[in-house]
This record gives structure tokens, C-alpha cells and sequence, in this order.
């Protein structure tokens, strides 16, 4: 038996998108519909006084993400001295998600003093442009990894399994890639079917989700190997199949996975952050 992190980032843990609502790329997957659900802060100021307000409802920290411009990063530039002046004067832990950046911008985040960067790998040059519509491929992640793993960062990478519409392709190209630096943890997700978007009546194999964690396991380990909240999550079958594939950590599982957890043996570690924080 081993032990599971079961996350819950409920109110302890809220995300802050530092665009609001806006996004320029309107990706195939997503088109912006899950910035409605993140608390805005679009301006410095704004940003300030969330954490002030997050630090004194004794949260436990939060993750600043947001839409991207049109070359694919989330515009952090202009919050930096306002993140710092957060992480001077709260307790609060920051998971950043970047989106896709270079170098220079790699460089300065490091003096921030931010917790974690969470980035996605995609492992194939088609479906940057085919579902994010980005001009960019597989060696712009692979640089963007090493800028960051240079620059000293705590890094989680993300892959989105069936992010191709529905189909593997690249997945464990990702994983290769993700070689090139020592992760922190490394988080598996799945494509979600959204409403109103053009992939909202795709759905993705289980079989498919547990094969590229399998991988990841094998690959990585003792690297911790977490099934993210981006998933669809009435699936209980398909927790009981990571547990069984040796996940290490499930962001939001039902309450059955944790009962049949329990029961099986496991040692169970509940925590109020996202599965990016595994410390």
C-alpha cells in the first residue's frame, strides 16, 4: 500500500485569472468558458488586495492564471511587482500557469519568489496549431521547459490527454520532452467536452488516460504523478483505474474513490491546495 494525496483546493485555494474573462486565442477545447469560473483580477492594484483579502480569510494561496494573447502566454509582466509584493508580505503560496513563454520572461519570473509554474507540454506540432491556433511548435515547450528549469523555477508540467480532438497524438512525445528537466510533480488531464465549443460532443478513452499515466509512472518515478481536476470528474471509474495505475495524487475525487481508497489499504493525505503543491 502507498500513500495518496487526495486534493480539495475548494475556497483554501481559489484561481485568479489576471485577464478576467478575456482570451485571444479561443482555443478549440476551451474558447475562454472556464475563465468564467476564475476570480478576476485584471490590474495590479486589484491583485494586491485579493491577496490581502485571501491572507486574512486564511487561505492557503492561490493560482494566478488567466487567458493568453495571441502568441500564446498569459500577460504576467505588468503583475510582477505586485506578485512580489504579495509573496513579501503574505503567506500565501502561488501557483502560476504560464501558458507558452520565452526566455527573458523564464528569467524574471525567478525573482518573484513564485511556489510553482504549471505549464503545458503539448507533444505535437499539429495540435499547437490546429487546437490552440498557435504559429508554434514542439521545440518553442521543449525551450520553454529548459528556460524555466535554467532560470531555477519549481516546475509541474501538464499534459491534456486527447487534447487532439479526442485522439492521442503526442502525449508521449510530452513525456519525452518533460526528460529534458526534474519536474516536481507532473500532472496528468484529460480533454473535458465543453458546451458551445467544437469539441463538446468528443469524449476521451479511459484507456488512454491510464496508458499515458502508466507511462509517466515508469518514466518519472519517484516523481509524484497527479490526475488533475481538469477531467471529467463524474467519472469515478476512472479514478479507480488511476489508483490502480499507481497515481499518486487526485485533484477533486469523488467520495467513493476515497472510501475504496481507505478500504483497499492506502494512506490517505487530504489537502486544501491543487495538485501542483505537493510538499
Amino acid at each position: 500500500m502507498r500513500m495518496i494525496r487526495f486534493f480539495f483546493p475548494g475556497k483554501s485555494f481559489p484561481s485568479v485569472s489576471v485577464t478576467g474573462e478575456q482570451c485571444s486565442l479561443h482555443c478549440k477545447h476551451c474558447d475562454g468558458h472556464y475563465l468564467r469560473n476564475m476570480i478576476s483580477a485584471d490590474d495590479p492594484d486589484k491583485l494586491i488586495k485579493l491577496g490581502r483579502e485571501f491572507e486574512a480569510q486564511g487561505k492557503k494561496g492561490f493560482l494566478l492564471s488567466g487567458g493568453c494573447t495571441a502568441d500564446g502566454h498569459v500577460p504576467l509582466k505588468q503583475f510582477y511587482k505586485a506578485i512580489k509584493q504579495i509573496k513579501k508580505k503574505t503567506n500565501l503560496i502561488i501557483n502560476a500557469h504560464l501558458g507558452l513563454i520565452e526566455k527573458n520572461h523564464a528569467e524574471e519570473l525567478a525573482n518573484l519568489d513564485i511556489d510553482v509554474v504549471s505549464v503545458d507540454v503539448v507533444g505535437s506540432t499539429e495540435t499547437i496549431q490546429q487546437v490552440y491556433g498557435l504559429k508554434k511548435t514542439i521545440d518553442d515547450y521543449e525551450n520553454m521547459l529548459l528556460a524555466l528549469a535554467q532560470a531555477g523555477m519549481k516546475i509541474v508540467p501538464h499534459i491534456c490527454v486527447g487534447l487532439h480532438f479526442g485522439k492521442l497524438k503526442g502525449e508521449f512525445r510530452a513525456l519525452e520532452m518533460i526528460k529534458r528537466i526534474r519536474p516536481k510533480a507532473i500532472v496528468i488531464t484529460s480533454l473535458i467536452p465543453t458546451k458551445n465549443t467544437c469539441m463538446q460532443d468528443i469524449k476521451v478513452n479511459d484507456e488512454d488516460i491510464i496508458t499515458v499515466i502508466e507511462k509517466a509512472k515508469e518514466d518519472f518515478f519517484p516523481v509524484p504523478i497527479m490526475l488533475g481536476c481538469m477531467r471529467l470528474r463524474k467519472n469515478k471509474d476512472l479514478e479507480l483505474k488511476a489508483i490502480c495505475a499507481g497515481i499518486d495524487g487526485i485533484a477533486v475525487p469523488s467520495t467513493h474513490t476515497i472510501a475504496q481508497a481507505e478500504n483497499e489499504g492506502h494512506v490517505i493525505k487530504k489537502l486544501e491546495t491543487c495538485c501542483a503543491i505537493v510538499d
